[in-house]
């Protein structure tokens, strides 16, 4: 210790009895990680300001420091790197009073190469840590194994701070400090020199350890080490010449508890902490159990504890540095302050976790000259302070009507307040209104005008503009609206952190919606409206966070009473629900065919934004729609490239982990593609049919090695010429429809699948016009043959588009095709052929359900948008349920190609650049966990502290 630090202290007094005068606060979020590992966590009055910062230690090769300072009005100001390079090699560092005077701290390093180095206050320019010396050598053999334990104290009584390492393999080795004059303080004039001592006695096994003189400080008083070792037991041990004096046991604690010691109660020697229990003077006897600090299972996730005084107030705080692995807060570091129990404030603690510490909302201070308490801010009350920013042509009366709607939808949030209130107080604040023709100048930096930055770390800014843009900073503290309540709250919801999804999420895109199942007006899909009311919008309370959902393994039963998931019901989903038997759950059909409570099932519970098919991996470049089919259980690719053909075939074995694993390119460069290919399997051959200049091609695809596919020699088919083909297969039979023109009817071809080789019957004609090629589909098969489906284009839609029906045909083993039905299906199409899909699925039986995957006709211009459309049994839907395909990009100048693949489908899309990218869950139903969340819980607990942490320096 100092010895002017020594005088400072004897001057203090003996304060009234512990139990009377001392208390800890609650856990106190500070700030973001900082320190974290692999960096190396100090705290110290780097600055000599009178209240502690955090100081961080970078590892390895190239070590350097950084500061996060504490702000006068009791926040972390944002943090920075102060000296760039201290050394390579770095081992160990510790803050101490090394040269000078309390309460400011000196940061000294230790190098594997035995180098001593000291950071301390520049000279003469006063830069933070700007005067770097080298301050000893020592042999590197005698430093203990990494990785190494530091304590700081005066070990020998001399008035001077020495360092004490403790090594992995327990052996200690003592840093004197040696300046040139020791009857001197520390001082640039008489800096220290360490002195290495390895010491003796050994301490294997010693899970934490500290540091400090232990009872009244009297002149030549020694420091003394503190120490928990594998059994949880706790020592006090002086240094003797060149050992440790024999250890006292102090008391038995969990091995898993936290040790520090420091001077929490402001007396002039330290208390040692041992997880809850405070040793008030180093007798066993003398203790007090705080409480309000986290108890040993609670802790066990906490990295480093520190000591150092935050608040200025004469006392050490605690500072706890988290490494857990939780989702929210994992590295976060809290504060617990040491107080006196007539200071209501309890330093620098916020009591309402909203980001506005007791002391301003009592008064004692107006940050940013603000007066929170004339605003109505309470103590225990969550409160929130928002400057409403807007331009001069913006209605003041009309902006404060929908912002007394906001006013009124937080005090109305069931959160309990630690004053026993609920709710959440908005606070506004409107000032002067911006000149419309300084627009540009403010939206131009936006980020730089709001919030105003004498009010940062203090308020919100949300800028209210006609017509302007919506969107703010997540987790921050600035956003844009337009006036509207519903606007602002789910605005400001990104300022509390809050997302469009519940943070769960995809890999392939954010989601601007989540979950049916999330009720929370950030989901797009509830913004302005929920359960049928726009005066119902909020944030989800997580009511139902408790079930989280897999859309490929769904159960129709939801252990929840209709009446808390009744908004499923209504728009946009419309989902069909009824109310349990038992009254306690909720019967609903996810996957649309009338039968409710079935299990394990697939439903996409996320698409009134657009469905999401999952990540989309590129494996080439095509220059026409992609066709897709199974070659037995193996998916096969084919597509054209500038005239060639392409055959690619699937070499992964799991979707999500190997879903962009396909075979070489195996082409025909010569084949004269000059439209579309489309395929169909049977019997262990894939057919590939496409137009060329001369007519369609039939070719035939074989796989012993799915690596290698074997395209075989072309078949040039006769009276082809100039149609675009649509190839399938019905029962054993390949079947050719061939589109001449929406002039011309569709023609149809039957081929023999002989031993001897492949020859095409008669070519004859449907009663069936369209406007653009067929898709087709097999289905069901009836007693006297086997249904087809037809998709087909009808011209009266608009210019860029068209009506779609589909035509169902049984095709008998002999004789003609005979018409079945017709329906027309819901929605506009662009002028293209569609890709069809059957499947045999329940409450469809015997007919099947049919989907459709084609183009819509948005946007004008050559790129559509892609859409999903199926059939489901309810006549309020028009028997079709349509989804767009999420993302912009996900737009094609030509069709794109889908099969069923693993209960999902298969999904290709080429892009306008030509590149071919495939998704292994087209129906909208990912493998990823879905659910509610709870925005309510979030808020209270990370939004409102976390989004204004810092105050600007």
């Amino acid at each position: 210790m100092n010895a002017l630090a020594l005088l400072g202290l004897l001057a203090l007094g003996a304060p009234p009895p512990v139990a009377d005068s001392f208390g800890m606060s609650p856990s106190q979020f500070w700030r973001s990680a900082f320190g974290s590992s692999p960096w190396n966590a100090l705290a110290g009055d780097a600055d000599g300001d009178g209240r502690a910062d955090l100081i961080a230690v970078g590892p390895g090769d190239d070590s350097n420091i950084e500061v996060s300072h504490t702000d006068p009005l009791g926040k972390p100001n944002p943090s920075g790197r102060v000296h760039d390079s201290i050394g390579k090699g770095l081992v160990a560092c510790a803050a101490g009073n090394f040269i000078r005077v309390p309460p400011a701290k000196d940061v000294l390093t230790i190098f594997a190469d035995g180098t001593l180095r000291l950071a301390s206050q520049g000279i003469p320019d006063g830069k933070l840590y700007q005067r770097i010396e080298e301050v000893g050598k020592i042999d590197p053999r005698d430093i203990p194994e990494a990785p190494l334990k530091v304590a700081v104290a005066d070990f020998d009584g001399d008035f001077h701070t020495d360092v004490m390492l403790l090594g992995k393999d327990g052996r200690l080795l003592l840093l004197y400090n040696r300046p040139l004059n020791l009857k001197l303080a520390t001082s640039p004039g008489n800096p220290p020199r360490f002195v290495a001592k390895p010491l003796k006695t050994t301490l294997p096994g010693v899970r934490q350890l500290a540091a400090g003189n232990f009872k009244d400080v009297k002149v030549g008083d020694k420091g003394q080490l503190a120490y928990l070792d594998s059994s949880g037991n706790v020592w006090l041990a002086a240094v003797a010449k060149d050992a440790l004096a024999p250890p006292r046991l102090l008391g038995t604690h969990s091995p898993d508890d936290h040790l520090v010691a420091g001077r929490f109660r402001g007396r002039p020697f330290s208390d040692i902490l041992v997880g809850r229990r405070l040793y008030t003077s180093g007798v066993a006897t003398d203790f007090v159990d705080l409480t309000e600090l986290p108890d040993t299972e609670a802790a066990k996730s906490d990295g480093t504890w520190d000591v150092a005084d935050i608040d200025g107030n004469g006392k050490d705080d605690l500072i706890r540095h988290h490494e857990g692995r939780e989702r929210w807060g994992a590295q976060d570091i809290y504060i617990h302050f040491s107080y006196d129990k007539t200071d209501a404030a309890k330093g620098f603690l916020c009591s309402a976790n909203d980001g506005l510490p007791d002391f301003w909302k009592m008064g004692r201070v107006n940050p940013g000259g603000l007066d929170l308490k004339a605003l109505g801010c309470k103590v225990g009350h969550r409160d929130v302070v928002v400057e409403i920013e807007r331009f001069e042509d913006v209605d003041l009366g009309g902006l404060q009507q929908q912002m007394n709607r906001v006013a009124q939808y937080f005090a109305s949030i069931p959160l309990k307040n630690p004053d026993g209130t609920t709710g959440i107080a908005i606070h506004f604040i409107y000032p002067t209104p911006w000149p419309n023709k300084d627009h540009n100048v403010v939206m131009g930096d936006f980020d730089g005008h709001f919030p105003r930055h004498e009010h940062r770390g203090i308020v919100h800014t949300m800028f209210a503009e006609n017509g302007g843009p919506l969107v703010s900073a997540i987790n921050g503290d600035r956003g844009h609206f337009n006036g509207h309540w519903q606007e602002f709250i789910h605005e400001f919801g990104h300022q509390l952190d809050l997302a469009h999804d519940g943070f769960y999420g995809s890999p392939s895109y954010n989601s601007d919606t989540g979950c049916a199942l999330y009720p929370s007006l950030m989901s797009y899909t509830y913004s302005y409206g929920l359960d049928g009311s726009g005066e119902n919008v909020r944030y989800s309370d997580g009511a139902r966070a408790s079930l989280v959902l897999n859309e490929e393994h769904l159960d129709e039963i939801l252990p929840f009473p209709i009446a808390t998931v009744h908004f499923l019901s209504e728009g946009p989903y419309r989902f069909k629900i009824k109310p349990g038997p038992d009254g306690k759950t909720t019967l609903v059909d996810w996957n649309w065919n009338g039968i409710f409570g079935e299990k394990d099932v697939h439903g996409d519970l996320n698409y009134t934004h657009g469905t999401d098919p999952g990540p989309l991996f590129p494996v080439g470049r095509a220059t026409s729609a992609p066709a897709v089919a199974l070659h037995g259980d193996r998916p096969i690719l084919v597509y054209a490239q500038d005239g060639g053909i392409v055959v690619r075939t699937w070499t992964g074995s799991n979707r999500p982990g190997e879903a962009n694993r396909w075979s070489d390119e195996l082409a025909d460069q010569s084949a004269g593609v000059t439209g579309d290919p489309t395929v169909a399997y049977i019997k262990g051959i894939t057919y590939v049919v496409y137009p060329t200049a001369k007519g369609t091609v039939l070719r035939a695809v074989t796989m012993e090695d799915p690596r290698r596919p074997l395209l075989h020699e072309p078949n040039l088919l006769p009276r082809t010429a100039g149609a675009q083909p649509t190839v399938l297969a019905v029962d054993n039979r390949l079947v050719l429809l061939l589109w001449r023109g929406k002039a011309l009817p569709v023609d149809i071809a039957y081929f023999n699948l002989a031993s001897s080789g492949i020859t095409m019957g008669d070519i004859h004609s449907l009663a069936l016009r369209s406007e653009a090629p067929v898709g087709a589909v097999t289905g069901s098969t009836g007693g006297d043959g086997t249904d087809v489906w037809i998709g087909r284009i009808q011209g009266d839609g608009p210019d860029h588009g068209g009506l779609t029906e589909i035509v169902r045909y049984r095709l008998p083993d002999s004789g003609s095709e005979r018409l079945i039905s017709r329906q027309w299906v819901a929605g506009v199409y662009a002028r293209r052929r569609m890709t069809l899909l059957w499947s045999p699925e329940p409450g469809f039986s015997p007919d099947g359900r049919i989907y459709l995957i084609g183009s819509g006709v948005a946007p004008g211009g050559e790129l559509k948008e892609q859409y999903i459309t199926m059939q489901v049994p309810y006549a309020d839907m028009g028997g079709w349920l349509i989804r767009r395909y999420e993302q912009p990009s996900y737009r094609s100048p030509s069709a794109t190609g889908a099969c069923f693949f693993h209960d999902n489908i298969l999904y290709a899309l080429r892009y306008g650049n030509d590149e071919l990218h495939l998704s292994f869950y087209g129906n909208g139903c990912t493998p990823w966990p879905t659910g509610d969340f709870d925005d309510l819980g979030h808020i209270r607990d990370w939004g409102l502290s976390h989004s204004i942490r810092e105050i600007p320096k």
